[in-house]
């Protein structure tokens, strides 16, 4: 009469150990990757036609031509207007546009000079700032450079935004490897 029920307890034992063995697979547990691409940000404008000169339409254009596949060129035209604009705003847009457009295409050293150039100068407003960390955060993973790939998600994390609860999860996951 007790051999159902060690059967069942050997079962429930083997099924938790199993369940348990899935979650370590890939050795810590808490195992993380750099992101694989950035997603390309279209910006609306306040009405319904944008001036073709604009940043807003430079960035646009871009995007459309590294959505065709012509990073290249999307970068390119990114970098002319770069030269052209003063506006810090728009200087930080445009250098994380040319940044992720970069890392997307495995561009990683580059990309990281761009972003570099958003959180070295300062320019561009809270949210840009810490978007900027974060993806120099992946980049330096993507480069497996740890120590600054770390201290990319720490500042991510202390501006207490949007990626601040991702970068926590990657210095966590991180510092237990």
């Amino acid at each position: 009469s007790r051999t159902p029920w060690y059967i069942a307890a050997a079962a429930a034992v083997l099924l938790m150990i199993g369940s348990w063995g899935l979650l370590q697979l890939d050795g810590s547990g808490q195992g993380v990757e750099p992101i694989g691409q950035i997603e390309l940000d279209y910006y609306r404008s306040s009405g319904n036609s944008v001036d073709p000169k604009s940043d807003e339409a430079v960035i646009r254009e871009a995007i459309i031509l590294a959505n065709r596949g012509e990073h290249l060129q999307a970068v390119d035209l990114l970098e002319q207007e770069l030269e052209s604009t003063s506006d810090s705003h728009a200087r930080s847009l445009l250098y994380l546009n040319a940044g992720s457009i970069l890392y997307n295409n495995s561009s990683y050293a580059e990309a990281a000079n761009r972003f570099r150039q958003i959180v070295d100068e300062e320019i561009g407003d809270l949210l840009v700032q810490e978007r900027a960390w974060w993806y120099l955060g992946n980049t330096y993973f993507q480069l497996n450079r740890m120590d600054e790939a770390l201290q990319s998600f720490r500042r991510a994390y202390e501006l207490n935004g949007a990626y601040s609860r991702v970068a926590e999860s990657y210095l966590k996951a991180l510092a237990a490897e």
